[in-house]
């Protein structure tokens, strides 16, 4: 099957981690495959991407002059791709696949993935509710991810993540007077909530306990301001873009998410895979993910009390990774991921050749 990826960016991101992955597993399954991304901004993993996986960029930047020749780059690609399926990730490639749609090569069916549970701006929300119609079908995480702006067809596929071929060796507490390494892995961004996580770290009563925080983007200096006023600028470490996350995973003891809003962080299955133990906001679907006592939910609020209680009953919490680890394993493979994607695919196939047959 011949399909097209088309994405806002292929910068350091979730979406961005996801996209290259189960591009790179549908290669494997032998289908071609080609990404389309707006902006030019290009991570170190999209260039490592598994051959056979085809990436363009359209040069599109913030500045509205370059959406004419960008729509024009992805109208041409359109028109002379021969595409089974064109599937859209995050707004802004969305925009660009209608486009698409209207002007270019009505046929080809178009599915969406918004990668995010929360919908902003009534624009962005106006803009799904009026195009459902134009969409084949939506891929959520969860049955209840912004259900009124979904199209009628809606599939739930989880996302999926890259597994080891053995499960990492076991995991314990530091040594006396070891360090304790809380990890958070994310964009510096409103959403991702950095901020309020160094407040929480600043309240923490552990004594020999880092805070490691990989990413980078625009509020990364805010962060760095507010860790030197609350005086825990020397016990968090500012990372910066990695791409040794699987191993700061194997190396920390907690990680936490304290994201305001997401749909199902890779990272988190991530972690999972890695064996270490979870803590995060009850956020899009990670509810789900972490249920059955597979790790820990809390309010950002309550952040600092309960990396204080993990840290006490340790062993309770390595429970939990090992109970998570077993699920990531289990459910979220990216080979089950891609499999589901074109499973759906080849419905909508379908389901068009019969109406065109009827």
């Amino acid at each position: 099957m011949k399909i097209l990826h088309v994405i806002t960016g292929l910068g350091i991101g979730g979406a961005e981690r996801v996209l290259l992955d189960l591009s790179g597993e549908m290669v494997r399954q032998g289908h071609d495959v080609k990404i389309v991304s707006l902006f030019n901004d290009i991570s170190a993993a999209a260039r490592g991407v598994e051959p056979g996986v085809q990436i363009a960029t359209l040069g599109i930047t913030k500045s509205p002059t370059t959406w004419g020749p960008g729509v024009l780059g992805y109208l041409n690609e359109l028109r002379r791709g021969s595409y089974a399926v064109v599937h859209a990730h995050m707004f802004h490639a969305l925009v660009l696949a209608i486009i698409g749609k209207i002007f270019g090569v009505y046929s080809v069916p178009l599915v969406f993935t918004s990668h995010s549970s929360l919908v902003l701006g009534r624009a962005r929300q106006f803009l799904l509710w009026s195009t459902r119609g134009l969409r084949s079908a939506d891929v959520v995480f969860s049955r209840d991810q912004h259900v009124r702006l979904n199209s009628e067809r809606c599939a739930v596929i989880p996302n999926g993540v890259l597994g080891r071929a053995n499960p990492p060796g076991p995991r314990k507490a530091p040594e006396s007077p070891g360090r304790w390494i809380f990890l958070n892995v994310a964009r510096f961004s409103e959403p991702k909530n950095q901020l309020e996580l160094v407040r929480q770290f600043a309240m923490l009563r552990v004594e020999s306990s880092e805070l490691w925080l990989v990413g980078d983007g625009p509020l990364r200096e805010g962060v760095e301001s507010a860790a030197k006023m609350l005086g825990v600028a020397d016990r968090i470490r500012f990372l910066g873009e990695r791409n040794d996350v699987m191993e700061l995973l194997t190396k920390a003891h907690v990680f936490v998410l304290s994201s305001k809003w997401e749909g199902l962080p890779i990272v988190l299955l991530e972690a999972g895979i890695t064996g270490v133990p979870v803590i995060s906001t009850p956020v899009g679907s990670v509810p789900e993910l972490l249920a059955d006592d597979c790790g820990l939910v809390a309010e950002v609020t309550r952040l600092s009390d309960t990396m204080e209680l993990t840290v006490l009953n340790y062993e309770a919490a390595l429970g939990r990774a090992d109970r998570l680890s077993l699920r990531v394993r289990e459910r979220y493979s990216i080979e089950a991921a891609a499999k589901s994607h074109v499973g759906l695919y080849t419905e909508i196939q379908a389901a068009m050749s019969s109406r065109a047959k009827s």
